[in-house]
Order: structure tokens, then sequence, then C-alpha cells
């Protein structure tokens, strides 16, 4: 599990800028002049922004040669525009192309749209809300290809980076298209029978999954021939949830540049039906249910920033302490601004983009020393897709079998403070890397022999595994507390990690290291689990953000780093808290005033770090 050859892929303004600026507008509102909102960002403090150069199944917003330009791009290049006035101002630019639909060519072509495995044409997921008939493209049909015309016209205008929203395809498509090249590479017909967790089923899957990474790599190749800078986010959709679609799996994220992501994408995602099915259900943290997925995205993407949305924020504090969690755990906090009326469709007042400079202060403030960083890898925690896929039928398993034994285990990571990563079945396969001391096994009965051969040298290297009995019942309030107790008594007697931090339960503390730079970079972030981020928010719900109680402060933190770790040159306090260092034979001890929402401190050494 060595990524250190893929963790410079993205270039610098990029990894510096770990709170950046994501803003959405119809085209209505580029062409009345909406560049406004360019230098409207930037003074806010933003450096970088994320915005729609194409929305939907609409014509392009450029002259494009193939397929239709949109009518209110015919005398202009919009997209040309949009990329020049902020370039103008200082912003980069992340151009966001919604590519799994196109209304011309579901009606000139109507044979390129994917089919269910009833024959169904499958909806556009923000057409199906909307009860609206646009339909998703095939990528096996030559509709990759005009993408690819497509995409390289849009390069041409020179965003800096492409967002690629949503699933991209169905898990299976049943067209003409996607069954004749299923025959050609299997020598059989595609069977979808059984369920969802049958072999022909996850065949299926697995044939998707394969074509969405051959059409991404050939799209990326095409582009960055052409334009080398030019990086792809792609999205992960609900991967980091874990409970659905398997054609995006930990191969798709690790071709990557950055996994789009976003906040609202807990782990096990939504708790209502495991609750409804299992009597006595223990209702999970939902930060550590959010945490456990993005570190999930995060360490399946080379440990790269993944470029995480943070939608539907309304106060200053909620993006403030939503920022600090997405920073504390490596991602890039995409601070959505509405600057359009919701009601009106026009330009809104102020007060929403104002409320997010304060996020961007942090962001300045942490993002140098995060740059090019990777997580401390004391203790791994193997998430197994294999394993999903088993119980793909069943909720109420899943949750018995994957979802409550990892988020349990996370629980006892995140409350010890004790430096964690996820590792998937291929980066299990490949072996731990050699910072890992602890690896804990949720169901170790299900390895494959190559992955049982990569625990077993290993363990015979030294290193601690815990293998969780496949009988234990994490799912249930009852016996939680028993098996969170006996986990922390089987990682006691584990070599203890480089770096030890100590405080309250609730917070979370990260641990990053810059091999190149000589630096450690702890990030501290107090409990999100309060309150909520809704499209729709609910006037009485307890998790609005305006009547839930925050947590208490983070007090008593201290961290301890051990000399053959890193030697401590220099401490410093990187965002609010101050810190007072004391000096020992065999290490540093840091102590920090209490804070409320984030502290991050960096340590230097003039050595470079031991490996």
């Amino acid at each position: 599990m060595n990524f250190s050859n893929d963790r410079k892929i993205l270039p610098e303004w990029f990894e510096e800028n770990r709170v950046q600026a994501h803003v959405e507008n119809r085209i209505e509102l580029v062409v009345d002049g909406y560049s406004h909102v360019h230098r409207k960002v930037k003074d806010l403090g933003a450096q970088v922004l994320t915005r729609i150069v194409l929305n939907r199944d609409e014509g392009a917003w450029w002259p494009t040669s193939v397929g239709k330009t949109h009518k209110l791009a015919a005398d202009r290049d919009l997209v040309a525009e949009i990329v020049a006035d902020a370039h103008s101002v200082g912003l980069k630019v992340v151009g966001y192309h919604r590519h799994m639909s196109d209304w011309a060519m579901q009606t000139a072509k109507p044979d390129w749209i994917c089919l269910h495995p009833n024959g169904t044409r499958v909806q556009e997921p923000r057409a199906r809300r909307e009860n609206y008939e646009v339909n998703v493209l095939c990528l096996n049909s030559p509709y990759r290809d005009y993408i690819k015309t497509r995409l390289l016209e849009l390069a041409d205008r020179k965003p800096d980076a492409l967002y690629f929203d949503s699933w991209h395809m169905p898990e299976v498509c049943t067209c003409t298209y996607c069954r004749a090249a299923y025959r050609e590479r299997f020598g059989e017909n595609m069977s979808l029978d059984s369920g969802r967790s049958s072999v022909d089923f996850l065949k299926a899957v697995e044939f998707v999954s394969d074509t969405l990474l051959d059409t991404f790599s050939a799209w990326k190749t095409a582009v960055k021939e052409r334009h080398p800078g030019t990086f792809f986010a792609l999205g992960s959709s609900l991967h980091p949830c874990f409970h659905v679609q398997p054609h995006i799996g930990h191969s798709f994220l690790a071709i990557s540049d950055t996994s789009k992501t976003e906040f609202s994408k807990p782990f096990g995602f939504n708790t209502k039906p495991a609750a409804e099915l299992i009597e006595g259900f223990a209702e999970p943290r939902y930060d550590i249910q959010t945490a456990t997925g993005w570190s999930l995205v995060r360490d399946s993407s080379g440990y790269r920033p993944p470029l995480m949305w943070i939608p539907f924020v309304r106060r200053e504090g909620e993006a403030l302490y939503s920022a600090a969690a997405a920073v504390t755990y490596g991602c890039i906090a995409s601070m959505h601004m509405n600057f359009i009326d919701r009601d009106t469709g026009g330009p809104a007042g102020e007060e929403n983009p104002g409320i997010f400079s304060s996020s961007f202060k942090l962001g300045a403030a942490v993002s140098p020393a995060l740059a090019y960083s990777t997580p401390y890898e004391w203790a791994a925690i193997h998430v197994s897709e294999r394993e999903r896929n088993r119980h793909l039928d069943d909720t109420a398993a899943m949750w018995r079998a994957v979802f409550s034994p990892v988020l349990g285990a996370v629980e006892v990571l995140i409350e010890n403070h004790l430096p964690w990563v996820t590792v998937n079945d291929a980066q299990l396969a490949g072996g731990l890397p050699s910072d890992t001391n602890v690896l804990i096994i949720p169901r170790s009965g299900n390895l494959d022999p190559t992955q049982q051969a990569a625990v077993n040298a290993f363990e015979a290297a030294g290193g601690a595994v815990i293998r969780m009995n496949m009988d234990e019942k994490w799912h249930l309030a009852s016996e939680k507390s028993r098996l969170k107790s006996e986990l922390r008594t089987q990682l006691d007697p584990t070599s203890k990690p480089g770096v030890r931090i100590t405080g309250p339960t609730h917070m979370h503390a990260t641990v990053f290291r810059n091999t190149e730079k000589g630096t450690v970079v702890i990030c501290l972030a107090n409990s999100w689990d309060w309150f909520r981020s809704e499209r729709e928010p609910d006037a009485d719900s307890p998790w609005d953000f305006g009547r839930a109680k925050p947590p208490s402060p983070c007090n008593s933190v201290s961290i301890e780093i051990d000399k053959a770790f890193h030697a401590a040159e220099s401490v410093t306090s990187l965002y609010l808290a101050e810190t007072k260092v004391a000096r020992k034979p065999d290490s540093t001890v840091i102590r920090l005033s209490d804070f409320q929402i984030f502290a991050g401190v960096e340590i230097r050494d003039s050595a470079k770090i031991s490996s």
C-alpha cells in the first residue's frame, strides 16, 4: 500500500487550498453578467472556485463541433468568458461538467440510453427527483467518443480542472452496446435473473466498473496530452456510504486525480432501515459515520485529498464546523455559496456568501502545512467490498457483518485518539505499510488467499492483528459498550504510536506527515454529531444548527511525540490554540489551550522524518 508515487499528481494550488468555493448557476445568469461573482468570491478569501460550465442535459455553453450548442451561447463562448474572468481576479477554476446526459443525443440516438435489467430507461438522478424525462447515456455506446470530443473542446477553454459529478452509469446496464460488449468479453450472454449478491449480477457490475475505468482513463489521457496541467475530479457518489453502487469501487477511486465526494455521506448511509429491522439497534454517531466514509475515499484515492462538496450551510458556525471537519480528515472543503435567491432565481443578498470568510481563513492558515502530507498509518482497519457485496440484498445482515463492526472499531480509535487509516481489499492484498503496527479485521474468516498471505506476513514481522469475532454483536446497543471495552483491552498491549494525543472523547484527532519537508501536522476538531446540513431544513428538527446544543470545548488537550519518531525542534500553532512546549529526554509534550471548533499544530525537524 505504497502511494508515494501518486501524491504529486495534484498541483500545489489545489493541495495548498484546503477550503475552496463552489457556486452553481443556470446559463441565463451567465448571459446576464454573473461573472461579478468571481470578484466577490475572491474578496471573501477563496483562491479556488468550482463552478458550472455545462449543466445536465442542455446544449454546450461554447461553440461545439458535436451535438448542440445552447441557444444562449450561439454567439458567445460562455465557458471561455467564465474562465478568463475568474483567472483575471486570481481564481483557479474547477469546471463542473455534467456528463451523464444530453437531450439532443438521447433524442437523436435513443439506442445510446442506458437500460435497467427490466428494459426501462435509466433516468438521470436529478431528473428522477423532478419527474422529468432525462436519461443517462451509456459509455459503451458512441456517446463515449462524443464526450471525449466535448472534453477536448472544454479543456481548450483552459479551466484548471474538470469535475464529473454523480454515478456515471447505473450499476448494471442492459442496452444493446453493453450486452454485445459483455458477450465479447465473457463469451456468454448477460444473465440477471438472480439477486444483487449473485455471481451473475456481480459479474455484470464488474463489467460496468471496468467500463468506467477504461473510459475515464482514456478521457484523461486525451485531455492531458493536449493540456498536461488539467486534472480530473471524479465523483465517487455513494462509495463513502458503502451500501449501494458496487460499480464505483476502490479501483475507480485509485484512478481519480481527486475524488469528488460530499459532506453528508455517512458510512452505512441512512440508519433508519436498520433500526426498523434490528431490535435494540446500536445507533452510530453521525460524526463517526461521516469520518469513516471520508477516510475510505481519501485512503482509496492514494491519500490524495478528496474534493468535498459542503452544501446547505446557512450560518457561519455551521460553515466553520463543517470546514474544520473536512480539513481534519485530509479533504478539501468545497463550500457551496448561494449567490442566487432560491425563490426568485435572481441575485441573493450578501448574507450567505459572507458567512464563509472565517472558513477561508482557517483554510489559509492550515493548508500549506497539509499539502502533500499523508496520514500516519499506525492502525489500519480493513473495509471490504467483497464482504459488502455478499450482503447487498440484506440490510440487516449488512449492518451486522459490515457497518456496525467497522464503525465500532473506528469509534474506539477516534475516542482514544489513535492514528488510523482504512485499507480496502486490493490494498490489503498488496501488503501493509511499514508504519502500521495494528491491523483490525472485522471479518477475518472471509479473506481471500492473497489477503491472508499478506496478513500472515504482517503478523510474522511483528505486527499485531486484531480479528473481530464474527459472532460479535456490534449492532446491538446492549452489547456495544462491552465490545468497545474489549477492543480497547486488545489495543493496550500493542506498541504505542509515535504520537500520542489526549483530550475529550468527542474530539477528533488526525496525524499527517510530510517526509520530504520533515513535518508532522496534527489536526484537532470538535464533534459535528450534533447538527445536520439539510436540503430542506425542518424548523422543528433537533439537528438544526440554530437550536441544537454544541459540544463542550475541547480542553486538557496534549500531544506527546517521541524523539525516535520525530525530533520536534519547533512547534507552530496553525490555528487559534496556544501551545506550551515541554522537553523530556525521549519526547516532547505540547499542551494546547482550550478550543471550541478546531486547532492545528505543525511540528518541524531540520532532519527528515525516518520512514
